[in-house]
């Protein structure tokens, strides 16, 4: 028997509908590219990219923000957790229609909410509560410094004080069952 969870999603969705992943599009393999090559070259390069892209948005976030942290999320995991499912291959579901409206009021760009059926297992569950930057000022070796310890916690199974639930499902086990009731 399939299980009902909820999906946040940027557009429309059709009834029916199996979900594959979409995070590595080709907009964000670059913008991977560039991070992971400005870290790779050091931490200077580093700070003069994200500073660089938070500037050309005039102070309102960064485009980077976003693939620096899955990158560090991504090289914790490897690292430690192998056994645990890369997040870069992953739907992401909540549990309930609380935590889903509480994720999708969290990020930019995701207005539309749909219950689901997972036909499979659930890889991993994990408080996303760890993917938000307590010091988003902070300098740069700070901020990558905290990164890791909450990617950390993340991939360990920690829960902050608020958790807030997502599921890893295998793409194509998701299917959109009906426009959630909010």
């Amino acid at each position: 028997m399939a299980a009902e969870y909820y999906h946040a999603s940027r557009k429309p969705l059709e009834i029916g509908t199996a979900l594959e992943c979409r995070f590595r599009s080709q907009e964000f393999d670059y913008l991977y590219l560039a991070v992971y090559s400005a870290l790779k070259d050091g931490l200077a390069t580093l700070k003069a990219l994200m500073l660089d892209d938070y500037l050309r948005r005039r102070g309102k976030g960064s485009t980077l923000a976003m693939p620096l942290r899955e990158i560090i999320f991504e090289g914790e995991r490897e690292a430690n957790f192998p056994h645990l499912p890369s997040r870069w291959g992953s739907i992401f579901l909540c549990k309930t229609l609380h935590d889903i409206q509480r994720f999708a009021s969290l990020v930019e760009d995701r207005p539309h909410i749909y219950a689901c059926t997972l036909d499979g297992e659930e890889l991993f569950s994990g408080d996303i509560s760890h993917l938000t930057s307590r010091q988003p000022l902070a300098p740069i070796d700070k901020q990558l410094d905290e990164l890791r310890n909450l990617a950390k916690r993340y991939w360990n199974g920690d829960l902050d004080d608020n958790p807030l639930i997502e599921v890893l499902a295998r793409p194509g086990t998701v299917t959109i069952a009906a426009p959630a009731s909010v």
